[in-house]
Formats: C-alpha cells, structure tokens, sequence
C-alpha cells in the first residue's frame, strides 16, 4: 500500500520532464490488479516474505497460469506491465 500511495501516485514524465500525478482511477485499478496477481501467486503456493523476494520465475509462472486459463492476451499484457511497473518500485528493473 506504501508503494502505491507513493511511487504509484506518478507515471511516466510530460513533455516538459515534469513526472505526472494518475488518476484516482488508474490508481485503484493499479491496486485491484496487482492485489490481484499477488493473491493469485500465493494461492499457487509461491512464497515469498516481501515484495523484494519476488523474482522473474514468479512473474513468468502467473503469466503462463493466466494463458492457460483463457486471459486475453491483451489482458495478460496489462497486467504484466503492472508487475514490471511495481518492480521498477522496488528497484529490480530486470
């Protein structure tokens, strides 16, 4: 929730270098999706103490359950950048 209500109150920079506030929406959209996913990668019995303990092979893992249940792979998509988002959050770009 820390993350979100700071790192995630911004996006990408305007054109004039400026970082831009999101939506009220966009931010309660980040928050479902990524509660979301992290439920899910519990649920498949993935452990992890914190949110620095998670690596690539989770996030690969939830994407391949996500193609075998039938998401969308737009859906997928959307949520993979949300991932890749929170993980640049936790300064673990790769």
């Amino acid at each position: 929730m820390h993350l979100l209500g700071t790192r995630g109150r911004v996006t990408a920079s305007s054109r004039d270098g400026m970082p831009k506030p999101v939506s009220n929406a966009t931010m309660e959209k980040r928050e479902k999706r990524l509660f979301a996913a992290l439920n899910e990668l519990q649920r498949m019995g993935c452990k992890f103490k914190s949110l620095d303990s998670l690596q690539r092979r989770h996030i690969k893992a939830l994407g391949t359950k996500w193609a075998k249940d039938g998401h969308s792979p737009s859906t997928i998509q959307n949520d993979l950048s949300m991932l890749r988002l929170l993980f640049q959050w936790i300064d673990k770009p790769e």
